[in-house]
Protein backbone atom coordinates (compact mmCIF):
# COMPACT_ATOMS: atom_id res chain seq x y z
CA UNK A 1 0.00 0.00 0.00
CA UNK A 2 1.37 3.33 -0.83
CA UNK A 3 1.67 6.22 1.69
CA UNK A 4 -0.02 9.34 1.34
CA UNK A 5 2.72 12.11 1.01
CA UNK A 6 -0.40 14.33 2.45
CA UNK A 7 -0.85 12.30 5.43
CA UNK A 8 0.36 13.87 8.89
CA UNK A 9 1.81 13.66 11.81
CA UNK A 10 4.39 12.76 11.11
CA UNK A 11 6.42 13.70 8.07
CA UNK A 12 9.55 12.21 8.23
CA UNK A 13 10.99 14.12 5.27
CA UNK A 14 10.64 16.99 7.30
CA UNK A 15 12.52 16.18 10.31
CA UNK A 16 15.62 17.36 10.10
CA UNK A 17 15.07 20.83 8.45
CA UNK A 18 16.18 23.99 10.53
CA UNK A 19 14.53 26.94 10.18
CA UNK A 20 14.08 30.35 10.93
CA UNK A 21 10.98 31.92 11.64
CA UNK A 22 11.53 35.91 11.19
CA UNK A 23 8.42 37.63 12.17
CA UNK A 24 8.39 40.65 14.71
CA UNK A 25 4.89 39.58 16.46
CA UNK A 26 5.99 36.95 19.23
CA UNK A 27 2.44 35.06 19.35
CA UNK A 28 2.58 35.05 14.94
CA UNK A 29 5.45 33.42 15.47
CA UNK A 30 5.11 30.83 17.78
CA UNK A 31 1.69 29.98 15.45
CA UNK A 32 3.85 29.69 13.08
CA UNK A 33 6.15 27.22 14.80
CA UNK A 34 3.52 25.76 15.97
CA UNK A 35 2.41 24.91 12.90
CA UNK A 36 5.68 23.75 11.49
CA UNK A 37 6.41 21.03 14.45
CA UNK A 38 2.71 19.74 13.23
CA UNK A 39 4.31 18.63 10.10
CA UNK A 40 7.56 16.98 12.11
CA UNK A 41 9.84 20.50 11.59
CA UNK A 42 10.69 21.01 15.39
CA UNK A 43 14.55 22.62 14.84
CA UNK A 44 12.75 25.97 14.66
CA UNK A 45 14.55 29.50 15.76
CA UNK A 46 12.81 32.79 15.75
CA UNK A 47 14.04 35.92 15.42
CA UNK A 48 11.94 39.55 16.22
CA UNK A 49 14.98 41.38 15.03
CA UNK A 50 17.40 41.98 12.38
CA UNK A 51 20.37 41.43 14.81
CA UNK A 52 18.88 38.42 16.04
CA UNK A 53 18.68 37.30 12.25
CA UNK A 54 22.25 37.80 11.46
CA UNK A 55 23.49 35.91 14.48
CA UNK A 56 20.98 33.03 13.82
CA UNK A 57 22.32 32.54 10.23
CA UNK A 58 26.01 32.79 11.56
CA UNK A 59 25.07 30.24 14.12
CA UNK A 60 22.74 27.88 12.93
CA UNK A 61 22.56 25.66 9.70
CA UNK A 62 19.81 27.21 8.54
CA UNK A 63 17.67 25.51 5.71
CA UNK A 64 14.60 27.45 5.25
CA UNK A 65 13.40 30.45 6.54
CA UNK A 66 9.82 31.85 6.68
CA UNK A 67 9.43 35.71 6.59
CA UNK A 68 6.01 37.56 7.74
CA UNK A 69 6.10 40.28 4.98
CA UNK A 70 4.60 43.39 6.23
CA UNK A 71 3.43 45.10 3.74
CA UNK A 72 3.52 49.06 5.86
CA UNK A 73 7.15 48.41 5.76
CA UNK A 74 8.09 45.59 3.66
CA UNK A 75 10.87 44.67 5.59
CA UNK A 76 10.47 40.90 4.15
CA UNK A 77 10.89 41.88 0.85
CA UNK A 78 14.02 44.07 1.15
CA UNK A 79 15.51 40.93 3.13
CA UNK A 80 14.61 38.44 0.53
CA UNK A 81 16.42 40.80 -2.15
CA UNK A 82 19.02 41.53 0.37
CA UNK A 83 19.78 37.22 0.98
CA UNK A 84 19.42 36.54 -2.61
CA UNK A 85 22.82 39.18 -3.36
CA UNK A 86 24.49 37.77 0.01
CA UNK A 87 27.67 35.90 0.21
CA UNK A 88 28.32 33.12 0.44
CA UNK A 89 26.60 31.45 -1.68
CA UNK A 90 24.96 29.08 0.09
CA UNK A 91 23.02 31.84 2.24
CA UNK A 92 22.06 33.40 -0.99
CA UNK A 93 20.22 30.25 -1.93
CA UNK A 94 18.15 29.44 1.06
CA UNK A 95 14.45 29.03 0.28
CA UNK A 96 12.25 31.49 1.51
CA UNK A 97 8.57 31.36 1.87
CA UNK A 98 6.87 34.74 2.66
CA UNK A 99 3.81 34.43 5.11
CA UNK A 100 1.36 37.61 4.60
CA UNK A 101 -2.49 38.37 4.70
CA UNK A 102 -2.04 40.01 1.70
CA UNK A 103 -3.91 38.50 -1.65
CA UNK A 104 -3.76 41.23 -3.78
CA UNK A 105 -1.87 39.47 -7.40
CA UNK A 106 0.16 42.48 -8.10
CA UNK A 107 1.50 42.38 -4.64
CA UNK A 108 1.89 39.37 -4.57
CA UNK A 109 4.11 39.49 -7.80
CA UNK A 110 6.37 41.62 -5.62
CA UNK A 111 7.22 38.85 -3.40
CA UNK A 112 7.61 36.08 -6.44
CA UNK A 113 10.24 39.11 -7.52
CA UNK A 114 11.96 39.87 -4.54
CA UNK A 115 12.76 36.02 -4.74
CA UNK A 116 10.72 34.75 -1.89
CA UNK A 117 10.32 30.94 -3.19
CA UNK A 118 7.07 30.28 -2.45
CA UNK A 119 4.50 32.67 -0.64
CA UNK A 120 2.18 31.30 2.17
CA UNK A 121 -1.47 33.40 2.70
CA UNK A 122 -2.66 33.73 6.44
CA UNK A 123 -4.34 32.49 7.87
CA UNK A 124 -3.07 29.45 6.56
CA UNK A 125 -3.84 25.48 7.19
CA UNK A 126 -1.31 22.88 8.18
CA UNK A 127 -2.51 21.83 4.52
CA UNK A 128 -1.21 24.67 3.04
CA UNK A 129 2.00 25.11 4.71
CA UNK A 130 2.59 21.71 3.73
CA UNK A 131 2.24 22.11 0.03
CA UNK A 132 4.84 24.32 0.56
CA UNK A 133 7.11 22.41 2.46
CA UNK A 134 6.83 20.02 0.04
CA UNK A 135 7.25 22.37 -2.82
CA UNK A 136 10.46 23.71 -1.45
CA UNK A 137 11.85 20.28 -0.13
CA UNK A 138 10.69 17.95 -3.29
CA UNK A 139 10.93 19.94 -6.03
CA UNK A 140 13.84 23.20 -5.12
CA UNK A 141 14.29 25.88 -7.56
CA UNK A 142 16.92 26.53 -9.89
CA UNK A 143 19.24 29.74 -8.64
CA UNK A 144 20.42 32.05 -11.87
CA UNK A 145 23.94 34.12 -11.09
CA UNK A 146 24.23 37.00 -13.49
CA UNK A 147 25.27 40.56 -13.18
CA UNK A 148 21.85 41.91 -14.88
CA UNK A 149 19.42 39.18 -13.37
Amino acid sequence: MALDPYAFPPVERFNALHVLIIDPDIRSAQLTRKALASLSVTKTYIAREPSEILALLAEKPIDLIMAEWDTKTNGALAFTQELRNASPLALAMLPVILTTPQRDAPELRRAADSGADEVLIRPFSTRSMLECLSSIVDHPKGFVIAPSY
